[in-house]
This record gives C-alpha cells, structure tokens and sequence, in this order.
C-alpha cells in the first residue's frame, strides 16, 4: 500500500514538473498575417507609382537595406536618397510579385517575399533591365505597427565565369 501511495505521489510530482516546463504555443493571429499582406501590397504600389514618401513610411527609422553592388543602406534618410536617385533614372520601371508571407509564433516578426522586375537608361540611354527576388522582413513595434526592419533584393544574374589565369 504505501508502495503505491508513493508510486501515485512520484507520478503526480512528475506529470506538475512536466505540465510546468511546457512553454504554450503562441498562435499568430489571422489580423497579423492580414496586415503583412497588406503592407506588401502597400510596398509595391509606392514602388510602382513613385510614391516615395508612402514608402519610407513603411520603414522602421534605423531599417536597414542591402541591395546588389551597394553598400548596406541605413535609416529612413538614406532610403529616400537612393530611391530619389532611382526614381528620376530615365526609363524607371519597377515591378514586384508577391509570392508568400508568414508571421513568426512569437508574433512579432513576419517576412515576404517575391519577384521582381526593374529597368531604367544607363547614362548612353542603353535600358538596363535586372529581375531577382526580394525579401522584407517586418517587425511589430512597441505602439503594435509592422514596420520594415530589413529589405533584400538579390538579381538572378549568372555565376561568373571561373578566372583562367
């Protein structure tokens, strides 16, 4: 008998240690995943309209940006610099395909990516056409807004060709 007594106290002092280590399952709400789905739609309808200061808005102050043969792009200053600089590029085009969004458990980062398509005139008038990808990777803010923390965008250029020297 105080066999089982003890035997019934070890399993109930195991199942309390068991049930208290479990960290619950944060589910990331449906309103989430629908507002970074909707702040990728917002992302490409200023690129696609040069509406820069809708934007920039989008941006976290010290985002940082890595786009191809550039230095890391920091804070929103220097975003709406370059993209004033892209924007007045003659022939600016720039179109993005979403392709998927996710919200993290701990709901409070998110990522989307897609495709894009960008061309503008080099400086003889020649276009300049690059397609690549994309990724924007959101973090919700103390005051609950998703803002842009980190913009990639990688070409789909060739590996280059192996030096023979």
């Amino acid at each position: 008998m105080i066999r089982l007594s003890f035997l019934l106290l070890c399993i109930v002092f195991l199942s309390m240690i068991c049930s208290c280590s479990q960290q619950p399952t944060i589910d990331t709400s449906e309103e989430d995943e629908y507002l970074i789905q909707d702040l990728e739609t917002k992302l490409i309808e200023a690129l696609s309209n040069k509406d820069l200061n809708q934007y920039v808005s989008l941006f976290a102050d010290d985002a940082t940006v890595f786009y191809p043969n550039n230095p890391p792009i920091i804070g929103k200053d220097a975003l709406k610099q370059v993209w004033e600089d892209m924007f007045a590029r003659p022939g600016f085009t720039l179109s993005m395909q979403a392709e998927r969004s996710e919200t993290s458990n701990g709901g409070d980062l998110a990522y989307a990516h897609g495709e894009y398509a960008l061309s503008f005139n080099d400086e003889n008038g020649t276009p300049v056409i690059q397609k690549g990808n994309y990724i924007v990777i959101f973090k919700k803010q103390n005051d609950g807004q998703w803002k842009i923390i980190i913009d990639i965008a990688t070409p789909d250029l060739p590996a280059p060709e192996p030096s023979t020297e």
